[in-house]
Order: structure tokens, then C-alpha cells, then sequence
């Protein structure tokens, strides 16, 4: 009986850890915070930071460049949208899929 009960706590904790590798492409810094041992934990965290270092990257330049840069920023705000989205729902369902275009190069967190 008691092993039952040991083995329902422990998938229920797992089943919720999706919420923190979901919101790391909010926070990045989230999953870590919470799941410090977590293998999946670290990696959607780096893929969250990717994101936020892309995103910082994008909108500098952009803002940078006259004209031509004010029309791309929309552009832009939609792929980093879509970048989060991608990464929410791999974070919910748990899958260690890297982000297209940018999931590849980012590796910082260990």
C-alpha cells in the first residue's frame, strides 16, 4: 500500500515538472530554480536563455537600423512568438527538441 501511494507521488511530480520546462521559455531561469538535478530541466532552461539572448540580439540590431529595421520588427516579434510557442509546447510534452533556426547554438547552461 505504501508503495503504491510513493509511486503515485512520484509520477504526479513528474507529470507537473512539465509546467516548469514549459514556462522556461518565459523565465529561463525557472526550471533551474526548481528542478535544479533535472537533466530536462537544464536543457529547455538553455533553450529559453537562447531565445532571450536571440531576442535581445534581434532587437537591438533591428532597432538599430533605420527603416529597413522598423519594417522587419514585426516580422521578427512573430518568429520570436512562434520560437516561444515551439518551445511551450516541447517544454509541456517533455521532448528534448531543439528550437528551429537558433536551438542548435546555444549550449550554456551545464
Amino acid at each position: 500500500m505504501e508503495k503504491d501511494n510513493k509511486e503515485k507521488k512520484v509520477e504526479e511530480s513528474a507529470e507537473n515538472n512539465n509546467i516548469f520546462y514549459a514556462f522556461a521559455y518565459i523565465l529561463f531561469f525557472l526550471p533551474l530554480l526548481a528542478l535544479p538535478d533535472s537533466k530536462v530541466g537544464k536543457y529547455h532552461a538553455n533553450q529559453g536563455l537562447g531565445l532571450l539572448i536571440f531576442a535581445f540580439i534581434g532587437y537591438t540590431v533591428l532597432g538599430i537600423l533605420p527603416i529597413f529595421g522598423w519594417l522587419l520588427m514585426p516580422a521578427f516579434k512573430i518568429l520570436l512568438f512562434i520560437l516561444i510557442v515551439i518551445g511551450f509546447l516541447n517544454g509541456w510534452d517533455e521532448r528534448q527538441r531543439p528550437l528551429p533556426l537558433i536551438g542548435k547554438w546555444f549550449k550554456l547552461i551545464k
